[in-house]
This record gives structure tokens, C-alpha cells and sequence, in this order.
């Protein structure tokens, strides 16, 4: 994907995280940002989100996509 087609506004609002999810970034360009800009990513969104793709792009966990799980609700 080329990143000068994508409204600079647009870009501003987004991680590199969120540039993967929303497919404005393929996979192998991905991991090229992420490696580079790891702690700014941690800082944005959290630990769990960024350690999933990196166990992701080990093998280690089949789905492509971070699905933040459902709080159980306190009403019973």
C-alpha cells in the first residue's frame, strides 16, 4: 500500500497498529514499523496488544487480527 494515497489526516490519528488492522499497511511493511517503533506503540496500545503480534508473527497464534475480549459484566 502506498501511504502517499492515504489522506494525511488520516495518518496523523493512526498507530502503526492501527495502520495494520484498518489494511492501510500489508503484513511485512508492518513488522518492519513495529520493530522500530515498539515502545511508542507499547505507550499507545499497551503491552497485551503489541506482545500478540509479535507472537503472532512467530507461529505461535493463528489469527491475524487483536480482539480485545468482553468484559464480564458485575450484574448478575
Amino acid at each position: 500500500m502506498n501511504l502517499n494515497k492515504v489522506n494525511p489526516y488520516v495518518l496523523r490519528e493512526l498507530n502503526v497498529i492501527h495502520l495494520y488492522e484498518f489494511k492501510y499497511i500489508d503484513k511485512e511493511t508492518f513488522f518492519n514499523l513495529i520493530t522500530g517503533a515498539g515502545q511508542r506503540t507499547i505507550a499507545e496500545e499497551g503491552i497485551d496488544r503489541f506482545k500478540f503480534y509479535i507472537e503472532r508473527e512467530a507461529g505461535r497464534i493463528d489469527y491475524d487480527y487483536f480482539v480485545i475480549p468482553r468484559k464480564k459484566s458485575n450484574v448478575q
